[in-house]
């Protein structure tokens, strides 16, 4: 197989023209197919793995944040946006471009990644594509519900690929990632370049693979309760994640930063932090609350943060108004320092805590795994102190109900998951926590009343090219597994 790295050449009805763009000079292998021909997976793999944390750090990922309410509009600003409206217009061109750009770019990589990497006899490099490749369409299916999978990235034998049904999409990742489990070597010499992850080491990847079978099988708990439950217990005893899964963004390259430093840190845009978690985090007195947002310009000498309710923006005029008088996302969200995680250690250990709630594992209790997951958190933070924090403010309801136990363990997710916010939409959308007392509709909805967004639309361009891209329905439409 030969390969030109140039995403241009890749187009078709679902790999759009435009790639995307916050990472196109990160490695000048992308722009010229005079330069490299056939070249060393190692080279691919890192393309797709920072390709892929853009796509969830861009144009989705500020739509998700406002849905679960991490970040709204800033005072003084014209008009409501598009995501506090409940909002996404097909044509939207940052989504069309980041949609289409995943195909053309780190999905064509990744794929390449693994097809060249069996051929050269790199099976760990290969291994570790098929795993980001799965984590990726899960990613899309819990977006889109329905979205290109078994016809994609095959230009010349399906031009106009067919959207599956996210549940096919769901069994075959099961198959894809068991495979992929088989092929490692931990022991093996294989030089891997590639990985800005985990540096090579196969045995995180294998635990990265377990924790990303335990997420899919857990997303299926209101739909599919015995493919959940018998998921998960085959599960019981594997190794799951004890560290992050992060792709650092690198704030001294231009190319490389992460997609909203230069708008919310830079230029002082209108995404400020949300109401509904920052006066959250201050009620709980949550010292993680000054690593994540940074305090306004002009601060109150008495409290250091102001918060503004979910989509208020536009009725706050004054000079208590914009970003010099609200709190923002931080440096550890967009600025130095910050990163895409595709699984945190506290992910890992609350997805732990809810499947031992279930009495699905039996490797510790809910509660162990629920407090290990804040610790990770503050830890994550650069904070200590988290077991005396626990105590004074968010203890385990050892004595509550299944339902206040999932609650003490979603909320603390919930805060812990704020630089991955598709990740938690889709948690929230499964478990319904936090609940509507907590994260209340848009005041600005253009759904009807009491809906929220559920799904993302297919976008303009597929609908264009693409003749078997589907109707575009209510965002308050659940997706196959939001039962």
């Amino acid at each position: 197989m030969k390969k030109y790295i140039n995403k241009l050449m890749i187009v078709s009805a679902t790999f759009g023209l435009m790639t995307l763009g916050a990472c196109d000079d990160y490695l000048d292998i992308n722009n010229d197919p005079t330069q490299v021909v056939d070249p060393d997976p190692n080279f691919t793999l890192t393309s797709g793995i920072i390709d892929v944390a853009y796509f969830h750090t861009d144009a989705y990922g500020l739509a998700a944040g406002y849905w679960v309410q991490y970040i709204t509009q800033a005072g003084n600003v014209a008009g409501v946006t598009a995501q506090d409206q409940y909002q996404v217009l097909p044509g939207d061109n940052a989504y069309q471009r980041d949609f289409n750009g995943l195909y053309s770019g780190p999905l064509q990589d990744l794929v390449y990644t693994s097809e060249e990497g069996v051929l050269r006899e790199q099976t760990n490099v290969a291994a570790i594509a098929e795993i980001l490749k799965a984590y990726t369409f899960h990613s899309l299916v819990d977006m889109f519900d329905r979205v290109p999978y078994t016809q994609a990235n095959k230009i010349d034998e399906f031009p106009n690929p067919v959207y599956d049904d996210g549940q096919d999409v769901y069994d075959d990742l099961i198959l894809k990632i068991n495979d992929a489990i088989a092929a490692i070597d931990p022991l093996s010499i294989e030089s891997i370049t590639g990985d800005v992850i985990f540096g090579g080491d196969m045995n995180r990847w294998l635990e990265f693979a377990n924790t990303l079978k335990l997420k899919i099988y857990l997303r299926q708990t209101e739909a599919r309760a015995s493919v959940a439950q018998n998921g998960v217990e085959s599960l019981d005893g594997e190794a799951f994640l004890a560290t992050d899964a992060l792709m650092a963004f690198d704030q001294s390259n231009p190319s490389n930063r992460h997609p909203a430093e230069l708008a919310d840190i830079g230029t002082q845009s209108f995404n400020a932090a949300s109401g509904t978690i920052g006066n959250y985090m201050a009620l709980m007195n949550d010292p993680r609350i000054d690593i994540f947002f940074r305090a306004p310009v002009d601060p109150d000498p008495v409290n250091p943060h102001q918060f503004i309710t979910q989509a208020d923006g536009p009725n706050v005029t004054g000079p208590d108004a914009g970003l010099s008088y609200y709190s923002a996302r931080g440096n550890y969200m967009i600025g130095t320092g910050s990163a895409f995680p595709y699984f945190t250690a506290a992910e890992s250990n609350f997805l732990q805590a809810e499947a031992a709630l279930r009495g699905w594992i039996t490797t510790g209790t809910a509660q162990e795994f629920y407090e290990q997951g804040i610790r990770d958190s503050f830890a994550s933070a650069g904070l200590s102190g988290a077991d005396t924090w626990i105590a004074n403010f968010a203890p385990y309801p050892t004595g509550g109900t299944f339902d206040d136990q999932l609650e003490a363990i979603m909320m603390a997710k919930w805060v812990a998951l704020i630089r991955q916010p598709i990740e938690m939409w889709n948690e929230w959308k499964r478990t319904g926590y936090p609940d509507t007392d907590v994260i209340a509709t848009s005041t600005a909805s253009l759904l009807n009343p009491g809906e929220f967004p559920l799904r993302f639309p297919p976008t303009q361009t597929e609908a264009d090219l693409n003749e078997n891209t589907p109707e575009v329905v209510s965002l308050a439409t659940p997706v196959w597994w939001d039962r």
